[in-house]
């Protein structure tokens, strides 16, 4: 020890009858090293005033050590009401963590304390946290334990929002514990009139006392400091974690043109945004809508009850051709995206972040409200802008998108070539392309060369030209891409065009019909098409707010090639004899229905032989061929009878709602105009007792179990069973009787999917 020249000690001795002061530090430390000329010390003594013999003052301990003249110290002594600490330190103070200091604690800067516990059996004053705040500017950790009330008036807690307070600021605190406290201190520290905490990410806290502080999540004082609070521990088990989110979050309001004013809580990039708000009605799909271009400049309203629960996956994830494999485009084009109810906890296989923080990383706000489209369906689409809490929504002007020319945004810049071995070269005008377009075409074999909305391309440099679909209104400074598509349509050399969405709307432009704006739009997935000329109906995705015009006559030599069966409106078009087609909907949409993305294929198989057939008669054959399952001959179905069993919802409680009664009723009826014999196990029966008992064939009224299910299919026989309309009663019941092989012994087969997944 002779030798020693540097030392650090931090240690806690506990239970002694005195103070550790600079005598003991003087005799048992620097006596015995001659040679000590760097001691970073913290040395605490943790004890009870019972086992104290000599109750010592600060001045006393701090002339202990004024008296070493080694090097500058000080001294830290706080008494309780049963128990006494004392802390002796070399100064500048060299460690990252101290603990259990009270009231009296000196004016010194401790420039490299990150975690601090502050401990007392005598309340904390306001006054003191302030200290707090100037003594240790680099915290980031905080621990206080008193169970004494701040005020001594009284013990019991009450919210005083007017009450003005010096704001404390801590910079850095990013996690805080406030378990064993008074409630006074929940709300000395939650309380953006008290305290400021702009990097507060964890809690530990009382979460009965958090309630009463918080005012069961509604007091707005208290939301600053606890909306970046990713970790809450609170030992129970919490009930209200929705509750608990949404309160975190920040406050947003959506003004639409008629000035009326929609609530709401933001999640993803807390920025004001503009745009036309349009509603969407698919249940799933948000990532590939988001990053849509055809939703440039709009603020989109998802109808789905619950958005952001299976998270985003990669954006940064490419196919086999280079083309990005999640996201229809290298950004979110949506202006903002509004909910009715957003969830941060997410669960699925190839998510890697919440729709929160994508939002948040492409600078996209997004906010959580209720009854909007309702108001959308009442008046159609209208302007819209979001802005924060505190924001002047004067100082937001409206902008419709209609007015400009937004391919200019989504559109490629510079021509690229991919999939450049394939066999047959496709031009590709990009008004707003999306990934999953330009893949099939890759997929099938095609060499797919992108332009920009405005290039000039030349007919014998390729076989065909794809006009992708895109945003905004096809009227509006679009005269490039319209001459460059009426150049290839009214040439004497032909070869095949295809449109999709935007791409069809400018078709029509160049063959000389009108386009008209749509009072709502059609979004969704579920959008029925009628092929024209056939019984034939496809459910199609489609994201449009505009339409070519319904008129008695189209151009001579056009007809209409799909209508709408909603709206009637005209969603497809094709030549009679040269080989142009176009349609609204996307054929191609990732997240299903597949009903319809035969369509390129046939645009492939067009290109290569449009010389020796029909296109119009070759595209109406194939688009009307049925298939049932894979590789299986519609004859197949025939031969077994034609019998499908539907399981009904189980028995129904007192005040439960009976709608699955009604949707399998719905699902009979249509069975039964297919001359299907229908067997109907339902033991509610309220639907049927309503409506009419005789449209099923068959029917049995007993629970929706295994079994008394196995003994009507062993007796009835029949080829197939729906489970989509009895709840989840069904879909256990059919796949307990899948799993046990019940089904393959009847030949049975659960109808709808060729899988069983749960979800």
């Amino acid at each position: 020890m002779l030798n020693i020249e540097e030392l650090t000690l931090y240690i806690t001795i506990k239970n002694r009858t005195t103070f550790i002061d600079g005598t003991h530090i003087y005799n048992e430390i620097l006596v015995h090293m001659p040679r000590l000329h760097m001691f970073n010390f913290c040395i605490s003594t943790d004890t009870t005033l019972d086992h104290l013999v000599d109750h010592l003052s600060k001045n006393d301990i701090q002339r202990t050590l004024n008296n070493i003249k080694y090097q500058e110290m000080n001294c830290i002594v706080n008494y309780g009401y049963s128990t006494a600490i004392c802390y002796i330190f070399s100064l500048p103070f060299m460690f990252e963590d101290l603990t259990y200091i009270g009231n009296t604690f000196p004016s010194i800067v401790f420039n490299n304390v990150k975690r601090l516990t502050v401990k007392d059996e005598i309340s904390f004053k306001h006054d003191f946290f302030n200290g707090i705040a100037l003594s240790f500017p680099l915290l980031e950790e905080l621990c206080v334990i008193n169970i004494k009330p701040q005020s001594l008036i009284s013990d019991k807690w009450n919210s005083n929002d007017n009450q003005l307070y010096s704001i404390i600021k801590y910079p850095y605190l990013i996690s805080l514990r406030l378990v064993t406290v008074h409630i006074d201190y929940i709300d000395q520290f939650l309380n953006e009139r008290k305290t400021h905490l702009p990097c507060l990410t964890e809690l530990t806290v009382n979460y009965n006392n958090l309630l009463i502080v918080t005012e069961n999540f509604t007091r707005d004082t208290i939301r600053l400091n606890c909306m970046k609070i990713k970790k809450l521990n609170v030992g129970e088990r919490i009930e209200h974690t929705k509750d608990l989110y949404f309160f975190k979050m920040q406050r947003g309001t959506l003004i639409l043109e008629d000035d009326s004013k929609f609530d709401g809580f933001v999640f993803g990039a807390s920025t004001n945004v503009t745009g036309e708000v349009v509603f969407q009605t698919g249940i799933v799909g948000y990532t590939e809508s988001l990053t849509d271009p055809s939703y440039c400049g709009q603020i989109l309203v998802l109808t789905s009850p619950l958005i952001g629960n299976y998270g985003v996956p990669d954006e940064k994830a490419i196919d086999d051709f280079g083309i990005q494999r999640w996201v229809e485009s290298n950004k979110i084009y949506a202006s903002g995206l509004i909910v009715s109810t957003y969830t941060e906890q997410y669960n699925h296989w190839n998510a890697v972040e919440s729709l929160s923080s994508w939002l948040n990383k492409h600078n996209v706000p997004g906010i959580d409200t209720h009854m909007l489209t309702k108001k959308l369906r009442e008046h159609g689409t209208m302007l819209g802008k979001i802005f924060m809490k505190g924001t002047d929504p004067t100082s937001i002007r409206f902008q419709d998108q209609n007015k400009t020319n937004l391919m200019i945004q989504v559109s490629i810049e510079k021509q690229r070539v991919f999939n450049p071995t394939g066999k047959i070269s496709i031009a590709c005008i990009d008004c707003g392309l999306k990934n999953s377009q330009l893949r099939i075409l890759c997929q099938l074999d095609a060499k797919v060369t992108v332009f920009p909305w405005n290039y000039s391309v030349k007919q014998d440099e390729f076989d065909g030209l794809f006009l992708s679909s895109g945003p905004g209104n096809p009227q509006t400074q679009c005269r490039d891409t319209i001459a460059t598509i009426k150049s290839w349509i009214d040439s004497e050399t032909i070869k095949p065009v295809f449109g999709i969405s935007l791409g069809h709307q400018l078709m029509a432009l160049a063959a000389g019909m009108k386009i008209t704006k749509l009072k709502y739009g059609n979004r969704g997935y579920n959008q029925p098409c009628l092929l024209e000329g056939t019984q034939r109906c496809f459910i199609t995705s489609q994201n449009h707010g505009f339409a070519v015009e319904k008129v008695r006559f189209l151009p001579s030599g056009w007809s209409i090639l799909f209508t709408n069966q909603n709206d009637q409106s005209i969603e497809g078009i094709i030549h009679d004899y040269k080989p142009f087609f176009s349609v609204e909907f996307y054929p191609e949409y990732c997240t299903e229905p597949h009903d319809i993305e035969n369509l390129f294929k046939i645009f492939v198989d067009v290109v290569q032989s449009y010389r020796s057939i029909n296109v119009k008669s070759y595209l109406i054959e194939q688009l009307t061929k049925c298939y049932i399952g894979d590789n299986k001959s519609p004859k197949a179905f025939h031969d077994q009878g034609k019998k499908v069993l539907v399981l009904g919802s189980d028995i129904l409680t007192f005040g439960q709602a009976g709608e699955f009664d009604y949707s399998a009723i719905q699902a009979v009826q249509a069975l039964k105009e297919e001359n299907i014999y229908t067997i109907l196990i339902n033991p509610s029966n309220i639907t049927l007792d309503q409506t009419s008992i005789d449209l099923p064939n068959k029917i049995f009224c007993e629970q929706i179990t295994d079994t008394h299910v196995l003994p009507v299919i062993r007796e009835e026989r029949p080829y197939g069973m729906l489970l989509s309309f009895g709840e989840r009663t069904a879909l256990h019941c059919g796949i307990r009787l899948h799993e046990e092989n019940m089904l393959a012994a009847y030949l049975c087969n659960i109808l709808g999917e060729q899988n069983i997944f749960i979800c």
